[in-house]
């Protein structure tokens, strides 16, 4: 149930997080139709094609227990459900424009995994085994798979996990790889965005969250043939990339992700 002075719990702060993974995918899908990457019928988005957004706002009322007698709370819900629409469509729209300006040379469609999938979160359902044949299915059809290279392919770090997989080809065989992974970082309580102040607050929280990351944000490293450790003291600097919102972990999981799917296409010929 959804209470303005409650802290969010499991079911709620779930669900936004689908909502937001949502929007952003939309912002990215469209871009990419504008620039002529994709086409209403490109492969992987005929679940995309019947997304209606009143539907997705029913879906939330459902998953957060919204009752009709409670016009105020469906109001708020409504709101913030409009808010991260809005404003995560323009973030997935921002990043695959600034993405695909960094590649200097003329590139085809090769690939595109970006599932749509808005679990009913407050039924503590999990993914079935039908679900996961389903998954492996659908992904080994997108990337023209044959085979998998074991029962654990559907498992943690494996690409059908991932959010959102792109892969476009250049003329001299190049393939450029995109993986994207989302998590929102949500206000600790549901807030009515129907408010300058709500929207104030939020802004305030994004620049608070990148002050705190400071330059430990901005470091990379590529280490080829060999390891290095990374002192446990370390950690204590650099609290906003490695607490509950957890980018860092994100980033492990992309790197997985793309390890893993270029590993396999290589024994699969797809790729040098």
């Amino acid at each position: 149930m959804v209470t303005m002075n409650n802290p969010l719990d499991r079911v709620q702060t779930q669900t936004w997080g689908d909502v937001f993974e949502i929007a952003v995918k939309r912002g990215v899908l469209y871009c990419l139709q504008q620039e002529g990457i994709v086409v209403s019928k490109t492969a992987g988005l005929a679940e995309w094609r019947t997304l209606r957004l009143h539907k997705l706002i029913a879906q939330v009322q459902t998953n957060l227990g919204l009752k009709e007698s409670n016009p105020d709370a469906q109001a708020v819900v409504n709101e913030y459900t409009r808010h991260l629409l809005v404003t995560g469509y323009g973030l997935g729209w921002t990043v695959i424009q600034q993405w695909l300006a960094t590649i200097k040379e003329p590139v085809e469609f090769a690939f595109l995994w970006a599932p749509l999938a808005l679990p009913a979160r407050n039924l503590g359902e999990h993914e079935t085994e039908p679900a996961r044949e389903e998954r492996l299915t659908r992904f080994g059809q997108l990337l023209g798979l044959t085979q998998y290279p074991g029962d654990n392919w559907a498992a943690k770090g494996k690409p059908p996990q991932a959010d959102f997989l792109l892969g476009l080809a250049a003329p001299d065989q190049q393939l450029y790889l995109l993986c994207l992974e989302f998590s929102l970082n949500a206000l600790p309580q549901l807030a009515d965005f129907r408010t300058e102040q709500a929207n104030l607050d939020e802004l305030k929280q994004y620049v608070n969250l990148i002050q705190r990351r400071g330059i430990f944000s901005r470091l990379n490293t590529e280490v080829t043939d060999h390891h290095f450790r990374v002192s446990d003291k370390l950690v204590s600097f650099i609290g906003a990339l490695t607490t509950r919102d957890k980018p860092l972990y994100k980033l492990f999981q992309g790197c997985s992700y793309l390890t893993e799917l270029v590993k396999w296409l290589r024994t699969q010929n797809k790729i040098t």
